[in-house]
């Protein structure tokens, strides 16, 4: 399931550390790929790519949603992810800049976002 609705950004990670779900890992070595129960940034297995937004959603009690980069960025705009929201890792560095830029003048809190 996505998040829909309204929310906020938690916090901003610029080359963030990975903290797979129990459920991730699982699907993860379903598919063949053995993840560490932690990803360090950088490292060739993280998911998160070069950075990422924590969204406040929330789904069936669940809140880990972000907006995040990824290892392959020609799976944009297909179903890869858990609900998350993926871009291209430029793009996002480039938006985590702009937010963290607006959050030293006025506050994250400021900043809301819808999803539908």
């Amino acid at each position: 399931k996505k998040p829909k609705g309204l929310g906020k950004i938690s916090e901003i990670t610029l080359n963030p550390v990975w903290y797979p779900t129990q459920d991730t890992l699982n699907s993860f070595r379903k598919r063949g790929i053995y993840l560490p129960s932690v990803v360090p940034g950088g490292h060739k297995l993280n998911y998160m790519g070069a950075a990422k937004l924590n969204l406040t959603h929330v789904v069936d009690g669940a809140q880990t949603f972000r907006i995040h980069g990824t290892l392959n960025e020609n799976t944009i705009g297909t179903n890869e992810s858990a609900g998350c929201i993926r871009m291209k890792n430029n793009d996002v560095v480039q938006l985590a800049t702009l937010l963290n830029n607006f959050a030293d003048l006025k506050s994250l809190n400021d900043v809301k976002i819808f999803l539908k």
